[in-house]
């Protein structure tokens, strides 16, 4: 049996598409159960966020949790034609504080790929952000969006009251109005088996010296 760590690639114009891995239960409804769910296909967990009704195709960590409240003002597809649109309250994702997390689940590896919108930002073209070798990953992963903001309201809370209250103020002496202020929209949501070339094979994607940056996103990137 092969134990070598899994890959999953994320491609991405700047930043935000975040791949948050804690354990999952079962496979999806949609396979058959016949098929391997580490080789099998995930085309089909794609979104190009043309149908408002294909969010519904999406779980939210706070409900799968039973947190109480959700950490997003709003999330609609279709606010911006073609694109979903995320804007949370004042929160953050770090160790044990818990922010928005919008998902689907899947296994093996997988490239996945985002076009950002944050506002006031323009995009600079495909950008490899940060690289990362996580050989601890579980077999099943929830892939999706990560959204957060206003770290002057939440940084002195604990943990505790954080993921247990919805922040109108800030936390410690003289507290100020939470003052939440990113709206981000994503245009796709495209997931695939990466096609590893034979003189890739092996190779450690996480090391720029074993693989550049240019050869990274000439091999899993493409234009939008």
């Amino acid at each position: 049996m092969n134990h070598s760590p899994r890959r999953v690639f994320c491609v991405l114009p700047l930043l935000l598409l975040v791949l948050a891995c804690v354990p999952a239960p079962a496979a999806s409804l949609f396979q058959d159960g016949l098929e391997d769910p580490a080789s099998g296909a995930v085309d089909w967990l794609s979104d190009e966020f043309d149908n408002p009704a294909s969010l519904s195709d999406f779980q939210r960590a706070w409900r799968r949790e039973h947190w109480p409240f959700d950490q997003l003002q709003l999330q609609v597809i279709g606010l911006v034609p073609g694109r979903l649109t995320m804007q949370p309250h004042s929160s953050g994702w770090y160790e044990d504080y818990r922010g928005e997390l919008t998902y689907k689940e899947l296994s093996g590896d997988v490239v996945a790929t985002t076009l950002v919108y944050p506002r006031n930002a323009a995009s600079t073209g495909w950008q490899v952000l940060r690289r990362f070798h996580r050989s601890d990953f579980p077999e099943r992963l929830q892939l999706g969006f990560v959204t957060y903001t206003d770290w002057a309201t939440m940084q002195n809370c604990s943990y505790e009251f954080h993921n247990h209250n919805l922040l109108a103020q800030s936390c410690g002496p003289s507290p100020q109005p939470a003052d939440p202020d990113l709206n981000a929209s994503f245009e796709f949501l495209r997931v695939a088996r990466p096609q590893v070339p034979a003189p890739f094979v092996g190779a450690d994607f996480s090391n720029p010296a074993a693989v550049s940056d240019a050869q990274l996103l000439a091999l899993f990137g493409f234009a939008p």
